[in-house]
């Protein structure tokens, strides 16, 4: 099982590094590899199996994260109502913007940064996003907004080399007309 012993952090210079298309249909091993990232978000949110089996809670995981250089993240959001929202995107592009930016307002955190960063990451408040679909097994195209857009946002930067703090600005410089979104618990 996957761990906090197994992440690639950032003062690991392959975590800066792109990440690769992978072909569809899935290998069997490629497909492993990535129950093991969606393992690790599940077991992740439960609290006696975080701290028994040494995971930290979180929204989000790429591949890269765990030494796996392919374009693939998953995302797992626990919802108002206890239940969660789960997404696995296999070779994902962004390809829409909105001009409208949000941030979290305590911040950004990831499990291949150790130490903490003063400040917000400004990202866009909606985005158009396309890729397969692992767990519906089919190619997908969508527009996400809120706390599914950032959490994207955030692992998409991962597959493209890119760490949060690389795009944080203290908080003396949030724009006005940013929308701020509140605290996030399990990040």
């Amino acid at each position: 099982m996957l761990n906090n012993n197994s992440l690639v952090k950032d003062t690991e210079k392959r975590i800066f590094g792109k990440s690769s298309e992978l072909p569809i249909p899935l290998k069997k091993e490629q497909e492993k590899i990535i129950e093991k990232l969606r393992e690790y978000c599940w077991q992740s949110q439960d609290a006696k199996k975080a701290k028994k089996y040494n995971l930290t809670p979180c929204v989000g995981l790429a591949g890269c994260q765990m030494d796996f250089f392919y374009k693939v993240f998953c995302i797992l959001i626990k919802e108002e109502n206890d239940t969660f929202l789960e997404k696995i995107i296999v070779n994902p592009e962004v390809y829409s913007y909105s001009y409208q930016k949000t941030y979290i307002t305590t911040g950004e955190g990831c499990l291949s940064v150790d130490v903490s960063y003063e400040g917000v990451v400004p990202r866009h408040q909606k985005i158009k996003i396309r890729g397969y679909d692992y767990l519906e097994k089919k190619y997908f195209d969508a527009e996400w907004s809120g706390l599914i857009s950032i959490v994207a946002q955030h692992e998409f930067d991962h597959l493209n080399g890119m760490l949060y703090y690389q795009r944080s600005v203290s908080s003396d410089k949030i724009d006005p007309e940013w929308i701020p979104l509140g605290d996030v618990k399990n990040e």
